[in-house]
């Protein structure tokens, strides 16, 4: 009796537990230790797959694990920088108390400046982010 196997394209920064996991359950796995400089681009793209499952999930449940993943991959990221996560708290309470939250749920559709306004740079030098409307 044959058995005819079946591999699947994976290409991605996974949990550390995750290879042990598999085998126990007859999978086999392909892994091999990153680089530092590539480590950091998987962290990156960990982190935009992470964001993207929090945006798709329909439930509190799904929610909340989605979210325990998109933290567990920025506790990564601060590690990696030797950053600490207290510290990046530290200063998302800073950027609170000086301009805010998100609690009131304003959202701006346009801003208005005078050409010599100096804060114009900003959004001049970065017109994909921010098209200038006519």
């Amino acid at each position: 009796m044959s058995t005819t196997k079946r591999v699947f394209k994976i290409n991605k920064l996974i949990r550390d537990k995750l290879p042990a996991l598999l085998q126990a359950k007859n999978i086999g796995i392909c892994t091999r230790i990153m680089e530092e400089v590539e480590y950091i681009e998987r962290l990156k793209d960990k982190l935009l797959e992470e964001a993207h499952k929090v945006i798709g999930a329909t439930n509190k449940l799904d929610l909340q694990e989605e979210l325990a993943d998109l933290l567990e991959v920025i506790h990564a990221i601060c590690l990696a920088h030797e950053l600490s996560y207290e510290e990046v708290e530290a200063t998302r309470h800073k950027k609170k108390t000086e301009k805010g939250g998100f609690e009131t749920h304003v959202y701006s559709e346009f801003v208005e400046m005078e050409i010599d306004n100096p804060s114009i740079t900003y959004y001049l030098d970065n017109p994909d982010k921010y098209p200038e409307l006519s």
